[in-house]
């Protein structure tokens, strides 16, 4: 997730979104495989311009970035205060072309309206809202089929969703309103730059570890991880490789 800034006339505010862009680029460089990104359409438009992150290569990861990304609407607006509101046709048509900003910005990105992220550093607007049972059935009658979060943003987001939780099955379940919840397991806590007195190959080691233990003591449960820190934060590509 590349979190939006809460001004982008203030250079003070664009830190944690430059580092975020930074720290993609840099992963997609260290892993062979396709990556998911969260990005406002705004934010994917400062990256491809490279006023955002000059002279980092943000501007040329924009341009070659061939992984996914998640559309979101533009202008800003979140699917509950949307539906409450009788604003399900705006939203849609914001969706629309924030679908589109995003693809113009980052061309070679295939970018997904199928799945909607859950996290609060996307909507500075609307931090702390959460998806109501109209909320996701706006995001339904749009075709959109999973929520993508963070434990933590799932338990505070989404309506009448604790009593559904498995935690012998955390990373994957279905909520209530029917939107499967595709969730970062706590386990790759250890993905993130936090832990610096670890080496990254154990760090590498014991998130597999984890999964190991878990998928062999439910043998006959469909398992399923999401490689990204508990925080949704771009993982520390050295120990992402290890684990690739």
């Amino acid at each position: 997730v590349v979190p939006t800034p809460t001004s982008f006339d203030d250079s003070s505010t664009l830190a944690a979104t430059r580092e975020a862009l930074e720290a993609i680029a840099e992963l997609d460089a260290a892993v062979d495989v396709p990556l998911s990104v969260v990005i406002d359409p705004r934010v994917a438009e400062f990256a491809a311009d490279g006023s955002l992150a000059a002279g980092t290569g943000v501007g040329v990861w924009a341009a070659s970035f061939d992984g996914e990304a998640y559309a979101l609407p533009s202008p800003e607006l979140d699917p509950s205060t949307a539906a409450v509101s009788d604003l399900g046709d705006e939203f849609a048509d914001y969706l629309v072309d924030g679908t589109n900003r995003i693809a113009a910005a980052l061309p070679a990105a295939v970018v997904r309206r199928d799945i909607w992220p859950l996290d609060g550093a996307v909507f500075t607007t609307v931090n702390g809202a959460v998806l109501t049972p109209a909320g996701a059935d706006l995001l339904r009658s749009l075709g959109i089929r999973a929520l993508v979060s963070s434990w933590d943003e799932a338990l505070e987001r989404v309506e009448d969703i604790t009593g559904s939780l498995d935690a012998t099955t955390i990373a994957r379940f279905a909520a209530p309103d029917g939107l499967e919840v595709l969730m970062a397991d706590p386990a790759t806590s250890r993905l993130g730059h936090n832990d610096v007195d670890t080496a990254p190959l154990e760090r590498a080691v014991r998130v597999l570890a984890d999964w190991t233990v878990r998928r062999h003591a439910q043998p006959s449960v469909t398992h399923w991880a999401m490689l990204s820190t508990d925080d949704m934060s771009p993982p520390d590509p050295v120990v992402a490789a290890a684990i690739i």
